[in-house]
């Protein structure tokens, strides 16, 4: 008998910005910036205003662009720890392995089946 789901563990980048979200979308400024974070490595600093932005939540594949007030532009890739989640599939009889993008999502081998 097949197993009706195989489980993957797959390699999760977690979505950060860098900067407090709150103020950020609230406030429309850079505080509490988190020291070494892409925003800081690409130049915006503690206080800076926000006068543009094109924000893709949740997905680190994407750059985030960011104008700050007197013009200066700013550009990076929200990327944090990985993590492993758990996901599960329809096992298939042709089941490879399957890689994507390293910094969004990478599928591992087999761990474990269920349903046996």
């Amino acid at each position: 008998m097949s197993p009706c789901a195989e489980k993957f563990l797959v390699d999760v980048r977690e979505f950060v910005l860098g900067v407090d979200r709150t103020a950020f979308i609230e406030n429309q400024r850079m505080i509490a910036l988190k020291p070494g974070s892409a925003a800081e490595r690409v130049g915006a600093r503690k206080g800076d205003v926000v006068i543009g932005t094109g924000v893709y939540w949740n997905d680190v594949t994407r750059p985030v662009p960011v104008t700050i007030k007197g013009g200066k532009k700013v550009e990076s890739l929200p990327l944090g720890s990985t993590r492993q989640i758990p996901q599960y599939q329809r096992p298939s009889q042709n089941a490879v392995s399957r890689e994507r993008h390293p910094d969004s999502r990478t599928w591992r081998g087999r761990s474990e089946a269920l349903c046996e």
